[in-house]
């Protein structure tokens, strides 16, 4: 008898390691990030922020990709290196604690262009926003629902900025992901119709949008956007 329990044992014992491990499923929304207007902040440039990720068209090409995970990784995650500008002010994951009271229906992303002068417009193809623990394990991601195409992308390092914020189904699935351990976030994006200077990516907290429309864009204008970043862990003044 001893003997006939012990062999249970041992077999229900390796069932249980066999299982998947649904700690770690990761929840992933499409459309939930959706352009929600210009940030600027009242005339004086985006100052500083948490950059997450800088890409730029190699050569003369026009068109962009790239992404960056933990560890600072720009390879892995989803989207073509080309060319990904790496270090301290450009590509960085960036941590939750790093933004001050930081959740799903206030997180921004916004989109910065640095194209040359007379190449003002733009189009961002794919955004793709993923939260991860400390393990580096995806948890949760959202992506871009459809193209947005600028016509006047407002170019200039540090002159104004495009926001996207989560739908409210997407921002309760990454309120979800920050209390099953959702501690850094990673981007990956591709642009086209670029001509050469660098793109840049920053991670905020928007407390206050008020939205008016924004001809030349044909997006939202928020023109009341308080940027509010915290304890900053890696700034950037762009």
């Amino acid at each position: 008898m001893r003997i006939a329990w012990g062999r249970t044992s041992l077999i229900a014992a390796m069932a249980v390691l066999m299982l998947p491990d649904m700690g770690h499923a990761q929840t992933t929304v499409s459309g939930g990030l959706v352009s929600n207007g210009m940030f600027m902040e009242g005339g004086t440039g985006l100052g500083s922020v948490n950059t997450i990720l800088t890409v730029q068209s190699p050569a003369n090409t026009t068109t962009e990709s790239g992404c960056i995970a933990p560890g600072d990784v720009t390879t892995g995650c989803g989207f073509a290196d080309n060319v990904v500008k790496t270090g301290a002010s450009q590509s960085q994951a960036v941590f939750l604690s790093a933004l001050s009271g930081v959740n799903g229906s206030n997180l921004a992303v916004v989109l910065n262009f640095a194209e040359p002068s007379n190449a003002i417009s733009g189009q961002l193809d794919q955004l793709v926003l993923t939260l991860y623990n400390s393990a580096g394990s995806a948890l949760f991601s959202t992506t871009l629902g459809s193209p947005v195409f600028y016509a006047n992308s407002l170019t200039g390092t540090g002159n104004s900025g495009f926001l996207f914020s989560l739908t409210a189904a997407a921002a309760s699935a990454f309120d979800t992901a920050v209390s099953d351990g959702g501690t850094q976030l990673g981007l990956g994006t591709s642009l086209s119709e670029v001509t050469g200077g660098q793109e840049t990516f920053f991670i905020g907290v928007s407390t206050s949008v008020t939205a008016t429309p924004e001809p030349a864009s044909l997006v939202l204008l928020g023109t009341g956007l308080v940027g509010v970043f915290g304890t900053v862990r890696r700034r950037r003044r762009i």
